[in-house]
């Protein structure tokens, strides 16, 4: 059907109706036209009461222009036709696997929903009284708004210099450039601000008004949000026994001679020489990969699923039919799989009532959860301004300080290899690693090979320097 043939047969009707005093033309699941002759103006609006006086009148003129394959819109054809010939055309296509591309609107329920779209035409000429027709407006408009106040209304025409604001106050006025020479009469009216962006298009037809063109504002959150890539790191079976055996094997005296000047150890370098070392092994024997995560990406997506989806899209491609139907029986059998694996996993996290922390990641995976990452100050001068207000009361203190000497019968805190270790072996391994950048799993794991080293680096900082 043409672009301009719904717009022919709108002003059609329009026409007719202006020639017979109080008539409404309905149309089934459309809209209904109240002609007002006091006013002179014509108003377009739902009406949910279908009335069949103009019922056949409509039928002709949109019979011819319906498609062939629209069979709900024809009388006496229903589902049941539309099925066959779909079956039908599935056959066809899928023989010389061809693509198929099918949409399915169920129009009784979107205009049944809770949430209903009322779109109305209105009319007003300049000679017509603009507060009867305003009033006239509103009467209709109120009604349905009673009866849907979830309801999104959107009222569209030649206002002229009329001003529906003046009666609704809580619509909303998108269009803001001239739709008629140097006039802005074509209006758009919604009880939604912001919903729309608004674009002028050209005349249609010999229309002396340009056209206007509604967008949505709203993005999905699809095209809001980019992909995110993250570097992860894998632990294979046997990549801790292997760093256990690297760690065995390791000197460690050798990066305490490389650290040493004149007698004197550069715990700086001692120290950063040890983390590098172990961030390295941990490098070795771990496998890093990338992994883009979209905001839409189910949960129980697999490797395995992502191979079989590519497999079946390049079988498709090649129009391969045996290789397709395959392809969809394994992707199918592997995603029930995955979606059962899953549900198992989010079972197992209220398997045990002591554990909360597997209980919550339960409950935020069940929810889909996501706490806001937490936002730091970018003003760069609060460092500056707290050290400042801590630092006025050591201004006014003459006072030097003094090092405090320990009582002989208080003994100085020292640490040995075995407290190292024990301190290690209680590491939660799922707790984040900090400044070194080694994971707490590695310390826990590794308490027995790493206990040596930390016990020399931990007695040789400034609050344990007596233990040296």
């Amino acid at each position: 059907m043409d672009q301009s043939e719904p717009l022919k047969m709108l002003l059609t009707l329009i026409e007719e109706g202006r020639k017979t005093e109080g008539v409404r033309c309905n149309q089934e699941k459309g809209y209904n036209m109240l002609m007002l002759e006091k006013t002179k103006a014509s108003v377009l609006l739902p009406q949910k009461d279908i009335r069949n006086d103009r019922k056949d009148c409509m039928d002709c003129k949109v019979e011819p222009r319906i498609q062939e394959e629209q069979y709900s819109f024809h009388p006496g054809r229903g589902a049941l036709d539309q099925l066959y010939t779909l079956h039908r055309v599935l056959e066809g296509l899928w023989e010389f696997a061809q693509p198929v591309h099918m949409c399915f609107v169920d129009l009784e329920k979107a205009m049944t929903m809770s949430l209903l779209a009322f779109c109305g035409r209105v009319y007003i000429p300049p000679s017509a009284n603009v507060k009867e027709a305003l009033c006239e407006l509103y009467r209709a408009i109120s009604e349905l708004q009673n009866v849907h106040p979830d309801g999104l209304f959107i009222i569209a025409g030649d206002f002229n210099h009329a001003n529906l604001k003046s009666v609704l106050p809580k619509f909303h006025q998108y269009v803001d450039f001239a739709t008629r020479g140097v006039n802005a009469l074509g209006l758009v009216y919604t009880n939604i601000p912001g919903a729309y962006r608004v674009e002028a298009r050209p005349h249609l037809g010999y229309s002396d008004h340009i056209s206007v063109m509604l967008i949505p504002a709203y993005r999905p959150l699809v095209r809001r949000s980019k992909p995110v890539l993250k570097l992860v790191k894998t632990w294979p079976e046997g990549a801790i026994s292997a760093l256990q055996d690297c760690f065995e094997c390791t000197d460690w005296d050798m990066f305490r001679e490389t650290a040493t000047n004149n007698d004197t150890t550069d715990l700086e370098e001692y120290t950063s020489s040890v983390t590098s070392y172990i961030s390295k092994c941990i490098d070795d024997v771990t496998i890093s990969k990338s992994i883009t995560t979209h905001c839409n990406q189910k949960p129980w997506m697999t490797a395995k699923v992502r191979a079989l989806l590519k497999s079946r899209d390049s079988a498709f491609r090649a129009r391969d039919k045996d290789a397709l139907r395959t392809a969809r029986a394994k992707l199918s059998r592997a995603i029930r799989e995955a979606k059962h694996t899953h549900s198992q996993r989010i079972h197992g996290h209220f398997q045990s009532s002591g554990d909360t922390r597997h209980m919550w990641q339960g409950i935020q995976s069940i929810t889909n959860y996501r706490p806001a990452p937490p936002a730091c100050d970018s003003d760069a001068s609060l460092p500056d301004a707290l050290n400042s207000f801590y630092a006025q009361f050591e201004t006014q203190n003459d006072v030097m300080a003094r090092k405090t000497i320990p009582p002989p019968e208080d003994q100085v805190p020292c640490l040995t290899t075995a407290d190292v270790r024990k301190t290690l072996c209680r590491v939660n391994p799922w707790k984040a690693a900090g400044p070194d950048n080694i994971p707490s799993r590695v310390l826990r794991e590794c308490a027995k090979q790493l206990a040596d080293v930390f016990t020399y680096i931990f007695p040789e900082q400034p609050l344990l320097s007596q233990c040296a």
